[in-house]
């Protein structure tokens, strides 16, 4: 049976836990091919497992450039398109509600915000595998702090 996906290949950043794995479970589900990008190798591998088949992992960090050009080298590679892109990391900090401050909270949501300021930009000038014409593509971010 065909999903609502089928063929579209899609990219989600920080993919290998919570929304971004939840999220592409749910791409994988409807037949899209998904690319997790991730830092700790172990979630990598662990995502990978979970989802099943339909996926690529990358190892790397949405902050450093050189990581986004091996991500979308490796869908150039693989896929030779783009579909859908998913901008999802974020910064967590944990604590009991005793502990958070409003600097706490403040200081969370700053270092969210520095290490999302560059990434609309560098995903917008670098998923472009192949110029396709007549081409619709979906792109979504997210942000949250702890």
């Amino acid at each position: 049976m065909a999903g609502l996906l089928e063929g579209k290949v899609a990219v989600i950043t920080g993919g290998a836990t919570g929304i971004g794995l939840a999220t592409a479970k749910k791409l994988v589900a409807e037949r899209a091919y998904v690319f997790i990008l991730g830092r700790p190798k172990a979630e990598l591998d662990a995502a990978l497992k979970e989802i099943g088949g339909h996926v690529t992992a990358v190892q790397g960090d949405v902050t450093r450039l050189s990581d986004l050009d091996l991500l979308y080298s490796t869908v150039r590679t693989e896929k030779g398109k783009l579909d859908i892109v998913f901008v999802n990391a974020a910064v967590a900090e944990t604590g009991s509600l005793e502990q958070v401050a409003e600097e706490h909270t403040l200081s969370a949501h700053d270092r969210t915000a520095t290490s999302r300021a560059p990434q609309p930009r560098p995903h917008g000038q670098k998923p472009t595998p192949t110029p396709r014409q007549s081409h619709r593509g979906v792109g979504a971010q997210t942000r949250s702090g702890a």
